[in-house]
């Protein structure tokens, strides 16, 4: 879209030092459903950790880091992913394999939530090894 200069609006806003964030997401090289996965498991390791403290604070450090530790896990794994780093998404393969497995435990409980969870990791585990998502990683 041309403005009343003659110059493309990404050329006029990064001429003021603004962006319409096309441009980062375009030059990024990462797509923008890693980016998705990211997002969500580092909202996920934020309410896991809460709740280990809070666990922690009101039962002991042993349950506590039951919520913990899987919460450091989701938030370096998304680091990782945002870096495109390779071992990071091996890692969140793998996380979201063991994230099915408590989502066939709870069907199996009776819990249909069961189901949510493993829609999404399969969801999740689908898209990450898509060739084109998969060559977006560097290294392991």
């Amino acid at each position: 879209m041309e403005n009343m200069d003659g110059l493309e609006k990404n050329e006029t806003l990064s001429a003021v030092g603004q962006s319409t964030g096309a441009e980062w997401a375009e030059g990024s090289g990462r797509p923008s459903g890693v980016t998705l996965v990211a997002v969500l498991n580092i909202i996920g390791g934020v309410i896991a950790g809460i709740g280990g403290v809070a666990l922690a604070v009101g039962v002991g450090l042993g349950y506590g880091l039951m919520l913990l530790l899987p919460a450091l896990f989701a938030v370096v794994v998304a680091v990782g992913l945002l870096n495109l780093r390779g071992w990071a998404r091996i890692l969140a393969i793998v996380g979201y394999a063991l994230n099915s497995v408590g989502g066939f435990i709870m069907l199996t409980n009776g819990n249909p939530a069961g189901l949510l969870q493993l829609g999404i990791a399969f969801a999740v585990i689908a898209y990450l090894t898509r060739p084109h998502v998969r060559s977006a990683f560097t290294g392991l």
